[in-house]
């Protein structure tokens, strides 16, 4: 295979988990020809154990974002930013944003190169995150096939060109507004079930406490310009978290509050505009779904 990648990835006091993706990439059968590890502002071992392993491997360097204090979504969002900053320069003919909590199969990056081969309108991929669910790791119940986890997001270069710098949004969402962004200049994206990719932290969970997240999660979707009655839906849809109902209500709750304190909307009109359009086609298809399971008796 003659095609050509590169990685970064963003790691903050990723120590319980980083050595597992470190070992993951190192045992691809097709391995990147650089890999870039911003540490952000890390107080544990993150440093020490990608150093040792930066020192075995040329392929692999550290960089510092030199931040202190705690970490935010929208320091995720620099510190990829400055990881591009270290690779730009490079030839290559795609860019992975590798999560530091994530590990797959040794084939994983060679199956998913002959994907965006095999599809030159393919502007975005990536695999299938499992997560730790009673007892065995499981799809997440947010998986979608047309939406790429920002924990495994592989851009074409030039798709990557068209997106740009991630937005540093304060909540995050700045990997759902990059595949937005790429899908309004018409390229495509896609998750694939069959790429398993085991994310060892579960969704959310850097965020807090399961309401906490959901208040957080409901702030995001203010923030990058979701209308309300989207927002409404994904907060029914996720009725069933623990605690029941009241982890919907909080999420629901954090949109309204994001309206009442007027966030500023770094997102552009253009790509919010875009976003609702796909947010109403997504409301229609559901409700037509569940208009069918009621007729056939099948949800």
């Amino acid at each position: 295979m003659n095609a050509s990648y590169v990685l970064i990835t963003a790691a903050h006091n990723e120590q319980a988990y980083i050595e597992r993706t470190l070992l993951a990439v190192i045992g691809q059968t097709v391995r990147p020809e650089r890999w870039v590890i911003v540490d952000d502002g890390s107080d544990d071992r993150t440093r020490e154990i990608t150093r040792n392993y930066s020192a075995q491997y040329d392929w692999i360097s550290i960089v510092s974002t030199g931040r202190d204090g705690v970490a935010t979504f929208g320091c995720q969002a620099r510190a990829q930013n400055i990881g591009y900053e270290q690779v730009e320069h490079f030839p290559y003919d795609y860019v992975g944003y590798l999560d530091a909590d994530v590990s797959f199969d040794t084939d994983y990056f060679e199956r998913l190169l002959r994907r965006f081969e095999a599809d030159p309108r393919l502007g975005i991929g990536g695999g299938w995150l499992l997560e730790w669910e009673r007892g065995d790791f499981r799809g997440r119940p947010m998986n979608r096939e047309r939406c790429v986890p920002g924990a495994v997001q592989m851009f074409r270069r030039s798709a990557r060109d068209v997106v740009g710098p991630f937005i540093e949004l304060e909540y995050g969402g700045h990997d759902t507004i990059a595949e937005a962004i790429a899908r309004m200049r018409g390229w495509r994206t896609r998750s694939f079930p069959d790429l398993k990719v085991i994310h060892h932290r579960r969704s959310g969970t850097a965020m807090g406490g399961t309401l906490r997240t959901q208040f957080y999660l409901g702030l995001r979707e203010e923030a990058v310009g979701s209308s309300f009655w989207f927002a409404a839906f994904k907060s029914l849809y996720r009725i069933g978290d623990r605690p029941p109902v009241v982890a919907s209500a909080f999420r629901l709750f954090g949109y309204c509050w994001g309206v009442v304190r007027r966030t500023t909307r770094l997102v552009p009109r253009e790509v919010q505009k875009f976003r609702r359009r796909e947010e109403r086609e997504v409301l229609k298809h559901s409700l037509y779904m569940y208009g069918l399971g009621k007729v056939t008796g099948r949800r």
